[in-house]
């Protein structure tokens, strides 16, 4: 089981990382993909909070139907 929390903060950071380096970027393309690489990372960390709120309240349905067993 991976550390939802600590795995969102890295891909936090990633983002944070990226668009420093983009900002140093001159050429528009180049910058608008670091951008998007960067948003994408953000998106990862919701994701990754998000599956770790679901499989907290998928194991406790689960510890839920073994009792009830």
């Amino acid at each position: 089981m991976f550390d939802d929390a600590a795995v969102a903060r890295r891909y936090r950071k990633r983002a944070k990382e990226v668009r420093a380096i983009a900002e140093a970027v001159l050429e528009r393309k180049s910058r608008m993909v670091l951008l998007r690489i960067a948003t994408d990372y953000e998106r990862m960390a919701q994701l990754r909070v998000r599956i770790g709120k679901a499989d907290r309240v998928m194991a406790g349905a689960t510890l839920d139907l073994q009792q009830t067993e």
